[in-house]
């Protein structure tokens, strides 16, 4: 993305908040349990709901009402959807939920092409309502409103309002693609692990390069026994920090399972002594 370069988006991007205080996932959580609650109020008062949001997100055109209540009624749905994308942390179910903002944004852009030359024509239904009905057709609400003497205060009310309804339902479809980008990268803490590969617990060496292909456990203090060209028992004495055996360290003593240390340190280069082997011959466990 182009903006990820310029360091003030991305210092944007990296803000895990929503309004500069509210938890990014929490925002999210609570804007889709809004969306389901303004939506089961819309199911169960239509007529006052519609009244009270009139001002917010239009209907004043027939047009605009039903295009609006159909997206308000439907939002119960997708409202659910956002919160178990938000409760199980799912990115699918986030992702459709804003899409359902999206859409109602786009269809925010529609009421203004129909709304807005009704509110600047709103007194043409006191003074002349018949070419008011020619133009527009009937329409019970610009006509209540402009017999109350309402049109000036009606127009001001829903210009403002619905224009910071539109940038805050904008600043939440972005919030959300935060949230999404969010669930979509990995965290660095996580280890991936090869499938289908050994333990980390082995280790061999090269015998022809002399080097170390892999790695000893770390901190383990590990024995190896065998028997050499004479019947005699050789043993390997293995320490993680490079030093030598032990002048204690009888090769004809019985050797038992491999010991490992109670507490890991942090992994060295290992480094296998042998004792009494020939050279080019060495006896792994």
């Amino acid at each position: 993305m182009v903006f990820d370069k310029h360091p003030c988006w991305r210092e944007w991007g990296r803000d895990q908040t929503m309004l500069c205080c509210v938890p990014l996932r929490t925002g999210v959580f609570l804007n889709a349990f809004f969306t389901m609650l303004v939506s089961i109020f819309m199911i169960a008062s239509k007529e006052h709901t519609e009244e009270f949001m009139r001002k917010f997100s239009g209907g004043y055109a027939l047009t605009s009402r039903v295009v609006i209540g159909f997206i308000e009624v439907t939002g119960v749905l997708w409202g659910i959807m956002g919160i178990m994308g938000t409760v199980l942390v799912k990115n699918s179910y986030i992702r459709v939920y804003n899409w359902y903002q999206i859409v109602r944004v786009c269809a925010w852009f529609g009421m203004y092409y129909s709304d807005v030359p009704l509110l600047l024509n709103c007194e043409l239904w006191r003074s002349d309502i018949t070419k008011a009905i020619k133009l527009y057709g009937w329409n019970p609400v610009m006509y209540n409103i402009a017999m109350g003497n309402e049109c000036y205060q009606e127009r001001m009310d829903f210009l403002i309002f619905s224009f910071i309804s539109l940038l805050f339902f904008i600043y939440l479809i972005t919030c959300n693609m935060r949230l999404q980008a969010t669930l979509e990268q990995e965290p660095r803490y996580l280890l991936r692990v090869p499938k289908e590969t050994p333990m980390g617990s082995f280790y061999t060496e090269s015998i022809g390069a002399g080097g170390s292909v892999g790695q000893a456990p770390s901190g383990a203090d590990v024995r190896y026994g065998s028997t050499g060209p004479q019947g005699k028992s050789t043993m390997a004495w293995y320490d993680p920090y490079g030093h030598a055996a032990p002048e204690d360290f009888d090769p004809s003593q019985p050797v038992g399972p491999p010991v490992r240390a109670p507490r890991p340190v942090r992994p060295t280069p290992a480094r296998l002594q042998t004792a009494g082997l020939p050279p080019g011959y060495q006896n792994l466990w």
